[in-house]
């Protein structure tokens, strides 16, 4: 079995490898999640890509809430369910997306959160072995 990245742009089969390798490699996914469940999800994220984007730079170049807008758009043109509607014993039915329908923005937000190269003391979740190695601060080790 294969995992292919037919992306039309170079650039982004670079960055959509590396998202499924950070996510292997860090076991966040086990193997079997990477070839059946994601590899469906990220085709069709990948054929969307190439329709609607094909001279995209960088996912991160992309006004994700434009684009998320446009794969919702895509998605049911394509007559795949975006929503459904759970039961929740104490505030009714409610709908949800899919997981289809939050691939799109789960990829982009994995890609912006292993790139992010703000200040250390400035992003939202600190990696301490950044602030180790920049500012001294010692940290244990387990």
């Amino acid at each position: 079995a294969y995992i292919t990245f037919p992306v039309e742009n170079p650039a982004i089969a670079l960055e959509l490898k590396f998202i499924v390798y950070h996510k292997l490699f860090n076991d966040m996914w086990k193997l079997s999640t990477a070839f059946h469940t994601y590899s469906t999800e990220l085709k069709r994220c990948i054929q969307f890509l190439n329709e609607e984007y094909p001279h995209l730079g960088s996912l991160l170049d992309i006004d994700i809430y434009k684009a998320e807008k446009e794969w919702l758009l895509w998605l049911s043109n394509k007559g795949i369910r975006t929503t459904y509607t759970q039961q929740s014993k104490h505030y009714g039915p409610y709908k949800s997306n899919t997981n289809v329908a939050n691939q799109f923005r789960s990829f982009y937000e994995n890609l912006l959160r292993l790139t992010d190269h703000r200040e250390e003391w400035v992003k939202d979740k600190w990696d301490v072995r950044e602030l180790n190695e920049r500012y001294g601060i010692n940290y244990n080790l387990s």
